[in-house]
């Protein structure tokens, strides 16, 4: 038995009701899972920022999404922290 054929047998064993229940559970779990994923990923921007703040160059990485949202002349440090804030907060919200 493949696993697909145990998931579909696991899955007919269940009420529409169920169903529809594990699909709304399923695309919760989804999104927070994408939470903590943007949570890590700032807080990787942010180590990259902190960095850059420290040596006193730029991260070339960094620059293109900075300039787009209009960022490129807010100090690092102030950048970072406020970046750090939000992630934290996306990590504590989930």
């Amino acid at each position: 038995m493949s696993i697909w054929q145990s998931v579909n047998a696991a899955l007919a064993l269940l009420s529409k009701r169920d169903k529809v229940l594990l699909g709304i559970a399923v695309v919760i779990q989804l999104s927070l899972a994408f939470l903590d994923l943007a949570g890590v990923a700032l807080f990787g921007v942010v180590a990259a920022l902190s960095a850059s703040a420290v040596t006193g160059q730029p991260v070339p990485l960094l620059q293109g999404p900075l300039e787009l949202l209009g960022l490129e002349e807010v100090d690092p440090v102030v950048l970072a922290f406020a970046l750090a804030g939000i992630a934290g907060m996306l990590l504590i919200i989930k």
